[in-house]
């Protein structure tokens, strides 16, 4: 494999993968490669939903081996494997919005999903309670997980889409950020933040700052399910008293983690 001067030793062919893929008839279906390698089986898959007009999506796994420092990969800039991947992806893309953009015609409707997400995989972002170990030498620090849930240095994304997983949605729903401005004449009603709103507003998930506001937009929306931060309402306990009794209101099942 050569693109773009990035290489891989050992590279999967295409042409085996489209005809291993080709097995299953269905026109949408989801395929997983537990080793990545260079990324054969994204590339793979963009190119067998362009010529068979199917909708394909893949999960590629691959650990952050990193690559031989006198590799060609590595000298690219390809410091692992994984590295070797999302650049594979990216030029598989490049190559196939530049078809696109020559002959537009050439796909239903002028549309082709060529979206990937990166994900790596970590512990979780919450601290969890663990009665069982409680102890005196650390009652503090497990009253931490009650207070400070979150792991120091968590990302946001990262906490988005663990809670996503545990209310038992998929990476690959739709995610929408809501912008909220709202400057008020005194510190609690001034706010800039945003929540996420996921698979067509079925969910929402704030982790960000909020205030009566920004819960009535919320609520506005109509999910079936709300997940905040507890700690968002520190120090405003009628502020969470009352998103509980509008959350019910509105027939929400509302929850804080």
């Amino acid at each position: 494999l050569k693109r773009e001067n990035i290489h891989f030793d050992y590279p999967k062919p295409v042409q085996l993968e489209k005809y291993l893929l080709s097995m299953n008839t269905g026109d949408e279906f989801i395929v997983l490669d537990f080793f990545g390698g260079s990324g054969t089986l994204a590339q793979t898959t963009f190119e067998l939903n362009k010529e068979k007009k199917k909708g394909i999506k893949f999960i590629v796994v691959q650990l952050p081996e990193q690559c031989d420092i006198n590799s060609a990969a590595y000298k690219a800039g390809c410091k692992t494997i994984a590295d070797v991947s999302k650049e594979r992806i990216k030029v598989a893309i490049k190559k196939i919005e530049k078809e696109k953009a020559e002959k537009p015609d050439m796909f239903d409707n002028g549309k082709l999903d060529l979206g990937f997400k990166v994900f790596k995989l970590t512990s979780s972002n919450f601290k969890i309670w663990r009665g069982s170990e409680v102890n005196v030498d650390n009652l503090v620090q497990q009253l931490e997980a009650f207070t400070d849930p979150v792991y120091a240095n968590s990302l946001e994304q990262n906490m988005l889409y663990e809670l996503m997983l545990k209310a038992g949605y998929l990476l690959t729903d739709e995610v929408t950020e809501f912008g909220v401005i709202n400057e008020g004449d005194d510190e609690l009603n001034h706010i800039r933040t945003s929540f996420y709103i996921i698979a067509n507003g079925e969910l929402i998930i704030a982790l960000d700052k909020i205030n009566q506001h920004v819960i009535e937009l919320i609520i506005e929306e109509k999910p079936k399910k709300v997940i905040m931060l507890d700690n968002l309402f520190a120090g405003n306990d009628q502020l969470k008293t009352n998103a509980v009794l509008q959350m019910k209101d509105a027939e929400i099942d509302f929850k804080t983690i």
